[in-house]
């Protein structure tokens, strides 16, 4: 999984030359540094072709973070009940909100 930590809130979309860099899931965490505890913001993110931007781009690529195919087909075929299915099926809804919620 990409991640990555900035000192302020970070931008949900950074151009990258062809690339669009789509930061989601920011999280407020505290590190210990020598001026004493600072507040760092942390952050998933995914590069998609900034030609092809769009929600299902987002939410492919988000999904993909965490999830290759192969697991993913896995995971479908499994029981609704099954713990990990039910875990996959959660992340895809998050990332479906991450989406919705850069798109708009």
């Amino acid at each position: 999984m990409n991640t990555g930590t900035a000192k302020t809130t970070p931008d949900t979309f950074v151009q990258r030359g062809d690339v669009t860099q789509f930061r989601y899931n920011v999280r407020e965490v505290e590190k210990e540094t020598e001026q004493g505890t600072e507040t760092f913001h942390k952050y998933d993110y995914v590069e998609v072709p900034r030609k092809a931007l769009s929600y299902k781009t987002l939410v492919d690529a988000c999904i993909r973070n965490k999830y290759d195919i192969n697991d993913e087909f896995n995971l479908i075929k499994k029981p609704a009940d099954d713990p990990d299915r039910v875990a996959y099926e959660e992340y895809v809804d998050q990332c479906k909100q991450y989406a919705t919620e850069a798109m708009s």
